[in-house]
């Protein structure tokens, strides 16, 4: 199984801090066979790769832009879709680049891992201490329909709850949602053109966002999202 995490230029500086990242890689308490990191839309990709080198942290390290064409190729997207369409009025601060990039770093994530399974998750997703969860999503993965697995998210128990469709004693399982935040994946699933399956989705309300390409497609397909029930990921403005 791979790790992947992405930055952007308002979050590199702060992401790319030894401590941070090695609690944000070791709490998940797997043997990762890989240390990805995907550098998104910043100013100066020379600096940042530099920076990221010398860590000595990461297995792998992509300036995703460099292979937009490629990536979105591979996919089948249209670039031309990833907008925010009638939304735009709703978001002044955003303009399409961001549905753009938004799309861009998973996707680069998923294109460039040789692993069976991915985490993914942003650079501003951390956890408070280490959780044991990974060798039973695992397991769970190769029970179709279940195709995505991942933690609690802010703690929010009973909206994972109120979501679910199924349980088990550990995971709850729904017909509903995805969150780029924080995904598991068996990556051959994923490493293909579903992307270009849009929907009807008001939880997804910034323009044709990637999370909700896969959702739209699990929504077609019947695909099951497992949310742990005893771990949470943070996802918050956290510097």
């Amino acid at each position: 199984m791979d790790f992947a995490t992405a930055v952007w230029e308002e979050d590199y500086e702060q992401v790319l801090q030894t401590s941070f990242l090695e609690k944000k890689i070791a709490y998940h308490s797997y043997p990762f066979a890989s240390i990805i990191l995907v550098i998104n839309n910043v100013l100066d990709p020379k600096r940042v790769l530099k920076k990221a080198r010398e860590l000595k942290i990461f297995t792998h390290i992509y300036l995703a832009p460099t292979f937009a064409e490629e990536i979105f190729s591979h996919f089948q997207i249209s670039v031309s879709t990833l907008s925010l369409g009638k939304q735009q009025a709703a978001y002044p601060h955003l303009d399409d680049s961001w549905v753009y990039y938004n799309a861009l770093a998973p996707l680069a994530a998923i294109y460039f891992s040789q692993a069976r399974y991915l985490l993914y998750c942003t650079g501003d997703v951390y956890l408070e201490q280490p959780i044991f969860w990974i060798p039973e999503a695992i397991d769970l993965l190769a029970k179709k329909p279940i195709y995505v697995a991942n933690l609690l998210w802010n703690h929010k128990y009973e909206e994972a709850k109120e979501e679910a469709s199924f349980a088990t004693p550990d995971y709850f399982l729904s017909k509903k949602g995805f969150s780029d935040q924080l995904f598991l994946i068996e990556r051959e699933s994923f490493n293909r053109p579903i992307y270009s399956c849009l929907c009807s989705a008001d939880q997804f309300p910034r323009g044709e966002v990637f999370e909700k390409r896969v959702f739209c497609h699990m929504q077609k397909e019947g695909w099951l999202r497992a949310t742990y029930k005893k771990g949470s990921y943070i996802h918050a403005t956290l510097f």
